[in-house]
C-alpha cells in the first residue's frame, strides 16, 4: 500500500533526479505541465503510469517535430480528429489552441480513454469529443489485446492487429467497437482543412480505410506506421489525390521529402509520417 508520505518522498527523489540532468529512475503521482509546446499550457495527470509523461519529465519534450506541426496546422483547421488518442497530448494540444472547435479523441483502450477523460476534465477542456471505440473499414466488434507489461503503465501499444495467439501470461485484451466513421455528414462538418493524427499500432491501413470517403477533401496527416505493407495500401489511397510524404526528424526538427510512403524505424530518428497536398510547408524541409 503506498501512503501520502511515501508519494511525496517518490516525487522528491524523482524531481531531484530531474532537477540534476538525470533521468528519473522512480516514479512520480500528480499532474504533468506539458510546457515545451508553448502557450498556452496543460497539464497531464500521471500516477506512475503513463508512457507520455515519462517520456516529458526525462527529455522535457515528446515528438516535438510531429507536435510543432500538429500545432501549427490545428491553429487554421476546419476539423481535427485524433485517432489512436492514448491518454490525450495531441487532442489536448488541439483543444487549448482551438477553443472554438470540437476536437475528435478516438480510443478504443478503456483505460486509456478514462486517464484522457481524466485529462480533460482537469484542463477545464470542454471541447474534446471523446469516442471510445477504433476506426476501421465496417462496423464490428474485436478483441483489442495489448502486451502486459512488466511496470503499470496504461499501455500504449493496444491492437486490433494480432501477431501472436492469446496468452493471458503475456497479454490483457478486452472486447471494442471499430466503426467507419466517413458518413457524409461528419465528413461535411470537417470542412476543407482537417487535420487527422493516426497512431493505431499496425492498424493504420484498416483505420484509412474508415476515412475513404473523407479523401477528396485532402485532409492533412500525421501518421505513425512501422509497416511497409501498410504503406503500400495507404500509398494506394492516396496518391490519387496528389499526396505527398515526409518523415517527421523529430532530432533535426525538419521534414523529409519521400519519394513514397515509407516504414519509420521505431529506434530512428522519427516515428511519424507527415503526409499532404500542401505546397507550403509547416517546418523547413530537408532534403
Amino acid at each position: 500500500m503506498v501512503r501520502v508520505k511515501d508519494i511525496e518522498a517518490i516525487n522528491a527523489r524523482t524531481l531531484a533526479e530531474i532537477a540534476r540532468g538525470e533521468t528519473p529512475t522512480g516514479g512520480y503521482y500528480g499532474f504533468v505541465e506539458i510546457a515545451f509546446l508553448g502557450s498556452p499550457r496543460f497539464v497531464m495527470l500521471h500516477a506512475a503510469d503513463c508512457n507520455v509523461s515519462v517520456i516529458v519529465m526525462a527529455k522535457r519534450e515528446f515528438e516535438p517535430a510531429s507536435l510543432a506541426v500538429w500545432c501549427h496546422l490545428s491553429r487554421t483547421a476546419t476539423g481535427i480528429l485524433d485517432i489512436g488518442a492514448y491518454s490525450g497530448i495531441y487532442a489536448l494540444a488541439a483543444a487549448v489552441r482551438r477553443p472554438d472547435l470540437t476536437i475528435h479523441a478516438f480510443e478504443p483502450n478503456p483505460y486509456s480513454v478514462a486517464r484522457l477523460r481524466t485529462n480533460r476534465f482537469s484542463n477545464g477542456l470542454s471541447n474534446i469529443q471523446e469516442h471510445p471505440y477504433g476506426v476501421g473499414a465496417e462496423n464490428m466488434r474485436a478483441q483489442l489485446m495489448w502486451l502486459t507489461k512488466h511496470l503499470p503503465y496504461i499501455n500504449s501499444g493496444a491492437s486490433f492487429m494480432h501477431t501472436s495467439p492469446f496468452d493471458p501470461k503475456r497479454f490483457e485484451s478486452a472486447m471494442a467497437d471499430i466503426r467507419r466513421i466517413d458518413e457524409p455528414d461528419f465528413c461535411a462538418s470537417l470542412g476543407d482543412k482537417a487535420l487527422i493524427k493516426i497512431d493505431v499500432e499496425g492498424a493504420e491501413a484498416i483505420a484509412m480505410q474508415g476515412l475513404s470517403r473523407l479523401l477528396p477533401q485532402r485532409p492533412d496527416f500525421i501518421l505513425e506506421t512501422f509497416s511497409g505493407p501498410a504503406c503500400e495500401a495507404i500509398d494506394a489511397m492516396l496518391s490519387p489525390y496528389g499526396y505527398r510524404a515526409y518523415f517527421i526528424d523529430e532530432q533535426q526538427r525538419r521534414l523529409q521529402r519521400l519519394p513514397k510512403m515509407m516504414p519509420c524505424d521505431p529506434a530512428g530518428a522519427g516515428m511519424n509520417l507527415f503526409l499532404t497536398t500542401r505546397d507550403v510547408l509547416p517546418l523547413p524541409e530537408m532534403v
